[in-house]
C-alpha cells in the first residue's frame, strides 16, 4: 500500500510540474517589469507579473503552446514552449521598447481616414460575416491603421495597441494583439495572425449563460477545433467527420488556349476578338471552343471516394503529439452540421438547392507538408495550414474559441 501511495505521488507531482510554467520579466535594462500581461495565447489562461517581475501559471495544457508576454509601452513577444517537456528552468524574458506610434505611420505611410475607407471590409474578414458577428463589439478600432500595397494589390491593417473585443454571442471578452492582417485582393488569400486572451463576460443571468452554453457548443461543433480533437484522439467518425482525398490538377487545355489567343492578339495589332462568329486559328480551333476553354476554372478537382480514418493522415508523435500529414488535399465534411444559410448567400457554389448541405472545408498542407496537433485541437505551425469552404467563412473571431473549452 505505501509502494502504491508512493508512486500515486510521484505520478501526481509529474503531471503538475509539466502543467507549470513560472518566469520573470525585465526590460532592455535588466530592470524587472511589473504589471505586464502574461498568457498562453487562445486560452484563458493568463496573468500578470509582480513588482519583481515574477509570474506562474499552472493547469495548462500539454503540447506546444505560445506564451505572449505584453505591456504598453513594449513590443508584443511570444515564444512557443511544449509544457509536456518543461525543464526545471524558469522563463527570462526582456521587452523592448516599441516603437512610437508617430514613427510607424511615418514609415508604413498609412492611410488618412483608413478605417472609414476601409474598416467595414476589415470587420468582414477578421470578425466574420455571420449573424453572430454581429453581436462582437470593436471597442477601440482607431488603434487600427490601414494601407493599400498597389504594386502587390494588397490590404495591410496594423494595430498600435492590443484589440479590444467583447463577444455577447459566446460571452468573452477577447484582447487581441495583432501581429499582421493581409488580404491579396489578386488570388483572394487571406493571411492574419496574433495572440488572443478571452476572459468570461461576467453575468448572473442564467437565461444569458445557458445561451452561452448553447451557443458555445453550436460554434463548436464541426469547427477546426472540434476536428483537431477528433483526430487526436483517433475518433473522426465517432464526431462525425468524414476525411477524403481531393486530387487537383492544372487545366493545361486552358493554359495552352490562353497562349494561342495570346499570339493571336499580336499578330492581330492587338485588335482581336475572340467572339468574332467564323473566326477560325490555324489549328482548327473555333471561336466558340475558345470561348468554352476560357470559360472553365483554372484547375480541376477530382474526389477520391474513399473515407480515410486518423491513422492513415497522421502517426503518433509522441504521447502528447500527432502529426497531420497528407498530400494533395483533404475534404472534411461533418454529417452533424449543415452550412447557415448565411454562408449559402455570401459562398459562391451556385447551390440552387433548397435542401441543407453538411459543412465541408477543403485543407491544404504548405511548407513542411506536415503539422503538429496536441490534445486541445490546437496545432503547430497554424501558418502551414490553409483553409477553404465552411472553415475559411466560419473560423473567425465571432466564433472563436478558447483551448480550455470543453463542450
Amino acid at each position: 500500500m505505501k509502494l502504491l501511495f508512493f508512486v500515486l505521488m510521484a505520478l501526481l507531482n509529474n503531471t503538475i510540474f509539466a502543467q507549470e510554467i513560472k518566469g520573470i520579466v525585465f526590460n532592455e535594462n535588466k530592470l524587472p517589469l511589473q504589471g505586464v500581461s502574461v498568457y498562453i495565447s487562445n486560452s484563458l489562461k493568463g496573468t500578470t507579473t509582480t513588482d519583481k517581475g515574477n509570474f506562474l501559471l499552472t493547469n495548462l495544457p500539454k503540447g506546444n503552446l505560445t506564451l505572449v508576454f505584453s505591456s504598453i509601452g513594449y513590443e508584443t513577444f511570444s515564444k512557443t514552449i511544449d509544457v509536456s517537456n518543461k525543464t526545471n528552468e524558469d522563463i527570462v524574458v526582456y521587452l523592448k521598447l516599441k516603437t512610437t506610434e508617430l514613427q510607424e505611420v511615418t514609415l508604413m505611410a498609412y492611410e488618412k481616414d483608413g478605417f472609414l475607407k476601409w474598416g467595414q471590409f476589415f470587420l468582414d474578414n477578421f470578425i466574420g460575416k455571420m449573424d453572430e458577428a454581429a453581436d462582437c463589439i470593436l471597442k477601440n478600432p482607431e488603434v487600427l491603421r490601414f494601407k493599400k500595397d498597389k504594386s502587390t494589390n494588397t490590404l495591410i491593417v496594423k494595430a498600435t495597441k492590443p484589440l479590444q473585443i467583447r463577444n455577447n454571442a459566446l460571452g468573452y471578452d477577447i484582447t487581441y494583439d495583432l501581429e499582421g492582417f493581409e488580404y491579396n485582393f489578386s488570388n483572394g488569400i487571406l493571411i492574419y495572425f496574433g495572440y488572443q486572451f478571452f476572459t468570461e463576460i461576467p453575468t448572473k443571468r442564467k437565461g444569458k449563460i445557458i445561451r452561452w452554453i448553447e451557443k458555445r457548443r453550436e460554434v463548436y461543433t464541426g469547427s477546426m477545433m472540434h476536428f483537431m480533437r477528433a483526430l487526436y484522439n483517433n475518433k473522426l467518425h465517432e464526431e462525425g467527420f468524414i476525411a477524403k482525398t481531393i486530387i487537383k490538377t492544372k487545366n493545361y487545355e486552358k493554359e495552352r488556349v490562353k497562349k494561342v489567343l495570346k499570339t493571336l492578339f499580336f499578330q492581330q495589332n492587338n485588335k482581336l476578338k475572340i467572339s468574332l462568329d467564323g473566326f477560325e486559328a490555324n489549328n482548327g480551333d473555333s471561336t466558340s471552343y475558345y470561348n468554352k476553354i476560357m470559360n472553365q476554372p483554372n484547375e480541376f478537382a477530382f474526389l477520391v471516394n474513399n473515407t480515410l480514418t486518423a491513422d492513415s493522415i497522421s502517426t503518433v508523435k509522441d504521447i502528447n503529439c500527432r502529426e497531420l500529414h497528407f498530400n494533395n488535399h483533404l475534404q472534411v465534411t461533418n454529417k452533424n452540421k449543415y452550412e447557415s444559410e448565411k454562408f449559402t448567400q455570401q459562398s459562391f457554389n451556385n447551390n440552387n438547392s433548397t435542401t441543407p448541405k453538411q459543412i465541408s472545408s477543403v485543407i491544404e498542407l504548405l511548407g513542411s507538408k506536415k503539422v503538429n496537433v496536441f490534445e486541445k485541437g490546437h496545432y503547430f505551425n497554424p501558418t502551414e495550414l490553409l483553409s477553404t469552404g465552411w472553415w475559411a467563412w466560419s473560423e473567425k473571431i465571432a466564433f472563436l474559441l478558447p483551448l480550455d473549452y470543453n463542450p
